[in-house]
């Protein structure tokens, strides 16, 4: 067994291999399984496979776009990535996980970003900012985000933006 079918027992199998076996088409369990075998099982192949299953099953189901938007910026493809996340948040705008995300593409890769939207550099870093500052904003309480958002003004050097440090 794996770590995810010794979880609970649905259908004849544990876990959420059980659950594709009785929902086969739940675009929440197929979106599940792919994280597992991306994030546990080191399977990018089948984790994008299953995503983009579950993005044809429920099309509204916002996870697995945010998932896809990950796998596309970290492979460097960008404009994959960008309307991946920017369809997680049309879909649940006030999920702060995914503004943080693609945020995170905004500030981490701003050069490359540019590029593709063919937008200056400081354009990238405000519309990042504006996202982390959202994403923060919907969580107040998360230290993360409120970290993330306060350690993402020194990208402004990076970027040369200059910043009124007092407001």
């Amino acid at each position: 067994e794996d770590a995810v079918g010794k979880r609970s027992g649905i259908a004849g199998r544990p876990g959420i291999q059980g659950a594709l076996e009785r929902y086969p088409k739940n675009a929440r369990a197929l979106n599940y399984y792919g994280e597992f075998l991306y994030d546990y099982r080191g399977d990018e192949m089948n984790g994008v496979r299953y995503w983009k299953e579950a993005v044809a099953n429920d099309p509204k189901l916002a996870l697995p776009y945010n998932n896809l938007g990950i796998h596309y910026s970290h492979s460097g493809q960008f404009a994959f990535g960008l309307d991946n996340y920017n369809k997680a948040i049309e879909l649940d705008p006030e999920n702060p996980d995914f503004k943080f995300n693609l945020a995170q593409l905004y500030l981490a890769y701003t050069p490359s970003v540019a590029q593709e939207l063919k937008w200056d550099e400081a354009k990238v870093f405000k519309k990042g900012m504006k996202l982390s500052k959202a994403a923060a904003d919907l969580k107040p309480t998360d230290y993360k985000l409120q970290e993330d958002y306060a350690t993402n003004f020194y990208v402004s050097d990076r970027v040369k933006v200059k910043l009124d440090w007092a407001d």
